[in-house]
């Protein structure tokens, strides 16, 4: 005995291929959807996320320039100060003017102005009976950062000794590099223009 076989209908075979498209069911037009459904909430946060991210790099930025602007103002009045102590000095307190000139310096700029108040200016002076008095007739910031400037600073020396008749009255021009240590300045560079 044989088993059944399933008739084919032509009609039923041709119906299917020709006829509309079934009704899609609810649930597979929400899962076919959900793609883009899913999406969205992802790029609202990336979306979310750069804008977080731009604030705070443009708040970071506007610190750095109440920062700079601070920097240029407290520098500018440290520069002029320590241009007039490192600058000036008496042959009868030389030990106190190179103290205070040295708690200004910082860096390799210490050490360099330790070895030439002792081993140049120290001498001259006291065989000399020399008297330096510095003023600053104009400062500049040329360049400025939170934590460092870099100024022009523009004096004039007047010098009294006993090797020349009469005060003698220099003009001078430096560019000093200040950096900020704690509530101070410090002065890590100068250079003679």
């Amino acid at each position: 005995m044989t088993a059944p076989q399933p008739s084919e209908d032509p009609t039923t075979t041709a119906a299917a291929d020709d006829g509309p498209a079934p009704q899609e069911a609810p649930a597979a037009r929400r899962r076919r959807g959900a793609g883009l459904g899913g999406l969205l909430p992802v790029l609202a946060l990336s979306l979310l996320t750069v804008l977080v991210l731009l604030t705070g790099y443009l708040a970071w930025e506007l610190r750095q320039q109440a920062l700079t602007a601070d920097a240029r103002t407290e520098g500018i009045a440290a520069a002029r100060d320590a241009a007039r102590v490192l600058f000036s000095y008496d042959h009868e307190s030389l030990d106190e003017d190179f103290a205070a000139g040295l708690a200004l310096a910082g860096g390799e700029f210490r050490e360099e102005y330790e070895r030439t108040t002792r081993d140049v200016v120290r001498p001259v002076a006291e065989q000399y009976d020399a008297v330096v008095e510095a003023s600053v007739v104009d400062a500049a910031v040329v360049s400025a950062a939170p934590d460092r400037i870099t100024a022009l600073v523009f004096l004039n020396q007047q010098t009294t000794s006993t090797r020349v008749e009469g005060p003698k009255i220099d003009q001078s021009r430096v560019r000093m590099e200040l950096v900020r240590d704690g509530d101070d300045w410090r002065v890590v560079e100068v250079s003679a223009l």
